[in-house]
């Protein structure tokens, strides 16, 4: 997960400063945070993906 994150950190440095999104203010930031979340999101998903993640394991729902 700290791909994840290293990943998403930088298109949130990308987006903001290379691409000058900071001059737009307050919407660069949401776009850069959008797209923050967007690569933080993919690389979960291929992360948990790649480690065969599965629901978690539960027993029969005990009805009163």
């Amino acid at each position: 997960m700290g791909s994840a994150f290293g990943h998403a950190v930088w298109a949130f440095l990308k987006h903001y400063f290379a691409k000058a999104g900071f001059i737009d203010g307050w919407a660069g930031f949401v776009i850069a945070f959008a797209y923050f979340e967007v690569t933080f999101y993919r690389y979960a998903k291929r992360y948990e993906t790649t480690q065969n993640w599965g629901p978690p394991p539960s027993g029969p729902v005990k009805r009163p």
